[in-house]
């Protein structure tokens, strides 16, 4: 049957179809070469004439004839019989387009196919193999041997933050199985440039295979999940969407009605920008990530599952997992004169740790190895070690602050100050370095900022704030009091509201770690003043008697009566109750005690006294923690419960201007010599063990009772009056006291 606008035939012509006979067809026009039994039930023909005639969206043809051909050459030309009834042309509107999410937004693409040729402009495709979208629009099938393409209604462009998501179903497997984004006007694939990506088959190998994201079955069916980063692959204009399920006939007799698979879901959208805040301004670094200093360092992108850094939809936070050395070249470089004295901060926090951890502000694609211009006069270095755990030297590296596991810690630094031949800020690197097993390490890096000329709005204000029980004098709050002020005076501090960089700008330091150790100075010195020496409040021989007895010594611990020399504690008692007690840190079960807790534990009592019974098994004594008590050098004792003790700690936060820091000495002396020796008289320790110290110097024991400081009456003030000549917030002070020690 033809439907034709002049009276000849050609046998390439489109318009007739053939659909039944003995010979093949092949010069017939479009042979759709049902299988159809003679004298059998009439069959329904439906023919999709506009993608035969290849029509695209809104093009037409125009028809003269209604041709019929039955051809019989051989004989005496009378053989054939057949009817055609019920003839009827019309536009099909079951026939819905295909839905592709294209940059977020939904596009119809016409399902008028056009045949795909190979690279070298083979023909491929066998027309008669029609692709089916579902009725939804969301799904294309695909039976036999079929190389199609679609038009996109307008050409649009590929960057190298573009990925090509779908859902890809295997039924039957054909020879290849592959999915294409052309060029605008080619119909061919691959021609120059990696336009096509394989998904299956059986000529196709695994090394040339998309890496798929998931696999699950489904009904015996293969179902897959791809995200292409074909961005990676090639950049440029795209105007057709192919299709190729490729089936030569090799494994099937000739046979090219073999091969079944559907693609659904398809979208193309662009990775998120990296989002870095430029004096204030939101500044977009494309999502193009390259492998950094070489791709022998590197999880390329195209493993198994494509290893990227996983960039928020804010943009704002970097994830990275497993083995990763990656940049993100900046759209436009910027060149040192603009950064000027330049600072960076941002939030790291450590989930996993790899062997070491980094970020860099580069002007090259490689690691800077020397800062000396006599090793190296070209590549300076340019990163900041965050964790190392394999001990990188540091002349490669800027080293600072290193976070415990799954700590956050925002950093503040002034590169520009630090680096040196530095022309050009080209790109963001982020490093997580794992070379034993390259899936371990997990770390988030968020909060970018970069500021080109940072001053304070706060250095000629005066203010006053102060910190109470409730409220200690610590980094954190101190911080939020600075940026409590900076909201005060918003119309000075407009664009700025980072109080950790409104303190680097105010004392003109380098990093978050000065800040730190200045405003710890700050209220550590408000509570030092008004300390007394713990040694001397309890004896005159202050360099040897009370020490000693801390170890578990002295004739306060040996003797079956106290001794009249110990009347003195009760004199301290009131001291101490209104007073700061030094924490003993010279003495070597005090000393360095980042634990953030001490202990006592007693063994015997004296007569006279309440019986103190033991709360908890001693397990066991490490003579080497406590070596300078146990006056040897190594050693243990092991417990298998048959000796028991009395135990009470103490914990506080370590970091300067706590109450429960700055009153540990309080704590001690509330324990040892209140509660224990003059409460309970408890005396005597565990051989090898100190009487007293800090956690990780005493044995290790089931439990302890526990000791709190409190100090209600206090606060710390701090003030800044540049009007008055006091120009730095150099000093704090307490105003009044409350000190009270509960068990």
């Amino acid at each position: 049957i033809c439907l034709d606008n002049d009276l000849v035939h050609w046998k390439y012509d489109k318009h007739c179809f053939t659909f039944a006979g003995r010979a093949s067809g092949q010069n017939r026009g479009v042979n759709l070469r049902p299988d159809y039994d003679i004298g059998a039930v009439s069959e329904t023909i439906s023919i999709p004439i506009g993608h035969y005639l290849k029509l695209g969206d809104g093009e037409t043809y125009s028809v003269t004839y209604l041709a019929f051909i039955q051809d019989e050459d051989s004989g005496d030309k009378q053989t054939g019989r057949s009817t055609l009834s019920n003839i009827k042309i019309y536009e099909d509107p079951a026939r819905v387009p295909l839905k592709v999410q294209l940059y977020g937004a939904t596009v119809n693409l016409p399902v008028s196919q056009f045949s795909m040729a190979s690279a070298n402009g083979h023909w491929q495709d066998t027309i008669e193999h029609l692709m089916e979208v579902s009725a939804d629009g969301s799904t294309v099938e695909m039976d036999g041997n079929a190389w199609k393409y679609l038009e996109f209604p307008e050409v649009f462009n590929v960057t190298g933050p573009t990925v090509l998501k779908f859902t890809f179903t295997l039924t039957e497997e054909a020879e290849g199985h592959t999915i294409c984004l052309l060029p605008p006007g080619d119909h061919r694939s691959n021609t120059l440039r990696k336009d096509c990506f394989n998904i299956a088959g059986k000529d196709v190998s695994a090394s040339s295979r998309e890496p798929y994201m998931t696999e699950t079955e489904v009904d015996g069916e293969l179902v897959y999940e791809y995200e292409v980063l074909v961005g990676q692959k090639f950049i440029g204009q795209v105007g057709g969407l192919g299709f190729s399920q490729d089936n030569d006939g090799i494994y099937t007799n000739g046979d090219k009605d073999i091969g079944t698979s559907s693609y659904s879901n398809i979208q193309i959208y662009n990775l998120p920008d990296v989002i870095v805040s430029l004096d204030g301004a939101d500044l977009a670094v494309p999502n193009f990530q390259h492998s950094y200093e070489s791709t022998n360092q590197d999880n390329r992108p195209f493993g198994k599952v494509p290893n990227l850094v996983d960039v928020s939809a804010d943009g704002r936070t970097l994830t990275l997992n497993g083995n990763i050395w990656r940049y993100f070249p900046l759209a436009e470089p910027i060149d040192a004169d603009s950064l000027g004295d330049f600072v960076v901060s941002f939030d790291y926090t450590p989930i996993e740790f790899g062997q070491h951890h980094a970020i860099c502000f580069e002007d090259n694609e490689r690691i800077g190895d020397h800062d000396d211009p006599s090793r190296n006069l070209l590549d300076p270095k340019r990163c900041m070690m965050l964790n190392d755990n394999e001990d990188v030297s540091n002349e490669i590296y800027i080293y600072g602050f290193q976070p415990q596991l799954k700590e956050t810690h925002r950093y503040a630094i002034s590169l520009g100050s630090v680096f040196n031949r530095f022309d050009e800020w080209k790109n963001l690197v982020v490093i997580q370095d794992n070379d034993d097993d390259k899936s371990v390490g997990k770390m988030t890096i968020s909060n970018i900022r970069v500021v080109t000329d940072l001053k304070s709005c706060l250095k000629d204000k005066d203010f006053t704030f102060e910190f109470d029980a409730a409220n200690d004098c610590t980094m954190d709050n101190f911080l939020a009091k600075v940026g409590d002020l900076m909201d005060l005076h918003s119309s000075d501090c407009a664009g700025q509201d980072d109080p950790l960089l409104e303190m680097l700008a105010f004392y003109g330091l380098k990093t978050e770690v000065d800040v730190s150790r200045k405003i710890e100075m700050i209220c550590r010195n408000a509570f030092e003043r008004d300390e007394y020496d713990f040694y001397k409040v309890l004896s005159s021989d202050s360099k040897h008697f009370v020490p000693e007895f801390l170890d578990g010594g002295t004739d306060w611990n040996y003797l079956l009566d106290l001794p009249d020399t110990a009347e003195r504690i009760l004199m301290a008692d009131e001291l101490v109750s209104n007073h700061r007690l030094a924490w003993p840190e010279e003495h070597h079960a005090f000393d360095n005690c980042e634990v953030g807790a001490g202990m006592c534990c007693w063994v015997d009592q004296r007569e006279g006294y309440d019986d103190q019974a033991a709360n908890a098994d001693v397990c066991y004594v490490d003579m080497k923690a406590s070596r300078h008590s146990a006056h040897v050098k190594n050693g243990y004792s092991i417990y298998q419960g048959d000796t028991q003790a009395y135990c009470k700690a103490w914990a506080w936060k370590p970091t300067g201007g706590t109450v429960s820091g700055a009153h540990r000495g309080n704590a001690l002396f509330k324990t040892a010599f209140i509660d224990g020796l003059q409460g309970s008289g408890s005396v005597e320790q565990l051989p090898g063990a100190p009487l007293c110290g800090c956690m990780d110097r005493m044995p290790v024991v089931t439990a302890a009772d526990c000791v709190k400081v409190t100090d209600a009456g206090g606060k710390v003030v701090v003030s800044h009056e540049p009007s008055q000549g006091k120009a730095y917030i150099n000093a704090a002070y307490i105003e009044g006291s409350g000190i009270t020690i509960d068990n």
